[in-house]
């Protein structure tokens, strides 16, 4: 699937802002609000990760110390991962510079992402590159269900895909925003806007085939 980078850097944005706020906050094993597990990188969940996943992803990029670590917190989410980062000060021991989270990112979590998007928007591949971005954005933060009230947008999304109806498919970004009061507003405006938008002159270096 072809996506802008315009996309990719908006999921960068979104899960740890900059670089340098990355450097600054989240070079270490952190546990954001709600049910997410320990998360490193660039929104790498423990919890949803085996430990041969773990050792595939980041052999090479960290030590084999750091990533014995990091198995200690598969399948542990919410309040668990939480009281199992604050028991197990070993866990402070974990830095993930930049550079190796990107490459985890572009290499193994957006191609994963990329499957799930294709999972339940099969033509998704043939919108332009940065609607197809959005639907990565939305799938990275939110996964496939699409069962129940909270999953009705990502529903109707189904059909819009299909035809192509980018205006469509922007308005359901928008009408999930009755879902928070937090940051993900934000986020869902932001992902509405590259859709509308995405009716633009791309060249090569604007985009990335995953």
């Amino acid at each position: 699937m072809v996506i802008s980078k315009k996309a990719i850097d908006l999921i960068v944005f979104e899960e740890v802002s900059s670089q340098k706020i990355y450097e600054n906050k989240y070079q270490g094993i952190i546990v954001p609000p709600g049910m997410s597990g320990a998360t490193i990188g660039i929104g790498y969940d423990l919890a949803h990760h085996t430990a041969n996943d773990i050792e595939r992803d980041w052999r090479g990029l960290i030590s084999s110390y750091q990533i014995a670590i990091l198995k200690m917190f598969i399948g542990l989410a919410g309040n668990k991962a939480r009281e199992a980062v604050a028991e197990k000060t070993i866990a402070k021991e974990v830095k993930i510079p930049f550079d190796a989270a990107m490459s985890v990112f572009i290499k193994t979590s957006a191609p994963k992402y990329v499957r799930k998007v294709l999972s339940i928007y099969p033509t998704a591949g043939s919108l332009l590159p940065d609607a197809a971005g959005a639907l990565l954005s939305l799938v990275y933060n939110r996964g496939t269900d699409l069962t129940g009230d909270r999953r009705r947008e990502m529903k109707a999304i189904q059909p819009l895909v299909i035809s192509k109806d980018y205006n469509g498919i922007a308005a359901q970004f928008r009408f999930m925003k009755r879902l928070w009061n937090n940051g993900l507003v934000g986020r869902r405006e932001r992902e509405a806007v590259l859709v509308e938008t995405s009716n633009r002159v791309y060249e090569q270096k604007d985009i990335v085939d995953i």
